[in-house]
């Protein structure tokens, strides 16, 4: 009986400790951050920006509000790849819209890369080759410098590690990157709009720069808050004639971040979930459980065979008769 309930604990804490090292280096390191049937809706507010009204034909001033929604393609998707579409609109307060971007990239579910696939553009000049980090960042995100995917520019740009810091509560890693002005398309535009003179259409260049600064949770990738200050504007070759697309700084909304930390403290508590409470508890219980096997089999191993100890020879009369006894 002993020597039974030793081998079960045995065998028990042989599968805890197994199981043990099973959900910390094969199962947590194979769950996936992106799904491939993901859905959000981000909300950013520029106070004060400056923007082309096309309806006014004029350039204006106020506060625009932008909405980026991005949408999973589970059919597109695999194993360890998500292919995402996103859709950014910005309007100005009465409702102008301001510009219009969409975008389709694929990139890997756990570390967040661009990987070439599935018809993926930028804009609304055709195929893009995307590079770097994309819609996401990755699942353990590390205090160096990533490539972040511009999509207005079509480039990657280097977004260095700029410190620790805490938003709504919860810590993140800061993370900023410069998009230098880069020219885009081209079109022809009328003098007047860029204040020349003349009737022939004007050869402009479209030329964006950026300065963007993130805050990531680094366990889960999650960006819980994020600033974008954009520099947009039409400029001719002699590069005096300009004209204003939209200029303003591009910030998360309060309700925007409290969401996003929210969703990272639920993905937080999963991670560490699978990378330390499970692991340490079922090492603990199956250390616990093979020590005690190890002590019953040697307590039961001193028993003569059959288990039948001294106290149960005397009881059975196998004792050696006392003297006189005949």
């Amino acid at each position: 009986m002993r020597r039974g309930a030793g081998l079960a604990l045995v065998v028990l804490g042989a599968f805890l400790l197994t199981g043990a090292a099973l959900v910390r280096f094969y199962v947590a390191e194979r769950v996936p951050a992106a799904r491939l049937d993901h859905y959000a809706v981000v909300a950013t507010e520029a106070a004060g920006a400056t923007y082309f009204d096309p309806a006014t034909v004029s350039v204006r001033t106020g506060t625009v509000r932008g909405t980026t929604t991005i949408r999973g393609d589970a059919g597109q998707g695999g194993d360890g790849f998500a292919v995402w579409d996103s859709f950014t609109a910005l309007v100005a307060a009465d409702g102008a819209p301001v510009l219009y971007f969409e975008e389709r990239a694929a990139h890997d579910r756990r570390t967040g890369e661009a990987v070439s696939c599935c018809g993926e553009f930028a804009g609304d000049r055709g195929p893009a080759a995307h590079r770097g980090q994309v819609f996401a960042w990755p699942h353990g995100t590390q205090k160096r410098t990533y490539q972040v995917w511009d999509g207005l520019t079509e480039r990657a740009y280097p977004a260095r590690f700029d410190g620790a810091d805490t938003v709504d509560g919860l810590a993140v890693y800061r993370f900023v990157s410069a998009v230098p002005p880069t020219p885009g398309q081209t079109r022809a535009l009328p003098p007047k709009l860029l204040g020349a003179e003349g009737e022939d259409d004007v050869p402009v260049t479209l030329w964006t720069g950026a300065a963007r600064t993130y805050w990531v949770e680094p366990l889960t990738g999650t960006v819980v808050n994020a600033v974008r200050a954009v520099d947009q504007e039409y400029r001719a070759a002699d590069g005096e004639k300009r004209l204003t697309v939209f200029r303003g700084t591009l910030r998360h909304t309060a309700e925007q971040v409290a969401g996003d930390a929210a969703t990272a403290r639920r993905g937080g508590a999963q991670v560490r979930a699978l990378t330390v409470t499970v692991p340490l508890g079922a090492l603990a219980l199956g250390a616990i459980a093979l020590a005690a096997g190890a002590l019953v089999l040697r307590r039961a191993s001193r028993l003569p065979a059959g288990g039948r100890g001294p106290a149960h020879a005397v009881l059975s009369g196998d004792a050696a008769p006392a003297a006189g006894s005949r």
